[in-house]
């Protein structure tokens, strides 16, 4: 299996197992039948499982169809108007990563079917996935968005760029950096597949069983998409602010844009006028909205990055192998 399979979680050992070298780290996750590999893949997934209460909102009524979301149109109208901002103004960076998201939506819905018989048969590892992809396709467009807060208090603004970053108020690095990620492992069609497809077979719904370890292929995938999953339910656990409130973030930036276009069109002075004393209304209406939200994902960065050092201490090697020897079963 190519390495990229388990990249982030030799990143994860590596970092509490300073003695281990990253192609020794590597080799030990390849080992399915190792009780180690079953106890690192167990352990991954537990502070997943441990914090899967977390408030999707309208997400989860879609039951794995992303098209019947009921933000679905906001998303999708949101990412066009931004492209089509971004092809304006030549701006490819924008370009490539309203592409990136809109390539995951699309990767998304082709696996529809088999999301939608994990909602059937209430798999929570398939639902939560689910769950957490489309949640942060919504943090993503949100953190597009901000990038055209500058461009509306000056329309007339000239070489737009943009520059994803973190920040005390911001993830939105983060965001795209976990759909890039996304895009990679989706797209190993025939190996995700297999994934999603082991999941559903197994009886008690957890990933890290042994009827599920022993699969090379959904081991593998399991040790690329299990440290995504954690990064995000880490971030989205201890977020304040709710789904719904970065819906209403885009329609706002969807009636601003729509209001900027007609104030593009429209000659008359005094129409003119009042179009763009309404944009700035929108405009103030939508900053206040980006500033609350930026303050619920400072906390929840902070939070995250806690949380997920802390977890990291649980993945030394030789705390592990203790915890097997002390253990019989787990030995078999």
């Amino acid at each position: 299996m190519d390495h990229w399979c388990y990249r982030d979680t030799v990143t994860i050992l590596e970092s509490v197992n300073p003695s281990y070298t990253e192609l020794q780290l590597k080799q030990l996750l390849e080992d399915t039948e190792s009780p180690i590999t079953k106890k690192i893949q167990s352990k991954l997934y537990q502070g997943i499982i441990d914090r899967k209460h977390i408030d999707f909102d309208d997400i989860p009524n879609s039951k794995g169809n992303f098209s019947r979301y009921s933000g679905y149109a906001s998303i999708m109208q949101t990412l066009d108007a931004l492209r089509s901002f971004a092809n304006e103004e030549s701006n490819k960076e924008l370009i490539q990563h309203c592409d990136d998201v809109l390539r995951v939506i699309d990767m998304i819905q082709s696996y529809d079917d088999l999301y939608e018989k994990g909602f059937g048969l209430e798999k929570d590892t398939i639902i939560l996935e689910y769950n957490l992809f489309v949640y942060t396709i919504i943090q993503a467009t949100s953190s597009l968005l901000y990038t055209y807060i500058d461009f509306v208090k000056n329309p007339n603004q000239k070489n737009y760029t943009i520059q994803l970053k973190n920040t005390k108020t911001r993830a939105d690095l983060f965001y795209m950096e976990q759909i890039k990620k996304m895009r990679t492992i989706l797209g190993k069609s025939t190996q995700y597949r297999e994934y999603l497809t082991g999941l559903l077979g197994v009886k008690n719904n957890f990933i890290g069983s042994s009827t599920m370890i022993g699969i090379a292929t959904v081991s593998a995938i399991a040790f690329s998409i299990v440290p995504v999953c954690r990064e995000l339910i880490y971030q989205y656990y201890s977020l304040s602010s709710r789904v719904s409130d970065y819906l209403e973030q885009q329609a706002a930036f969807l009636e601003m844009n729509r209001s900027r276009l007609e104030a593009n069109t429209v000659i008359d002075p005094e129409k003119k006028g009042k179009i763009i004393r309404k944009q700035t209304k929108i405009a103030d209406h939508f900053r206040k909205l980006s500033d609350k939200l930026k303050v619920s994902n400072a906390r929840s960065s902070h939070t995250r990055e806690s949380m997920i050092k802390k977890d990291n201490k649980l993945m030394r090697i030789d705390r592990l192998r203790d915890e097997i020897e002390s253990s019989p079963i787990e030995l078999i």
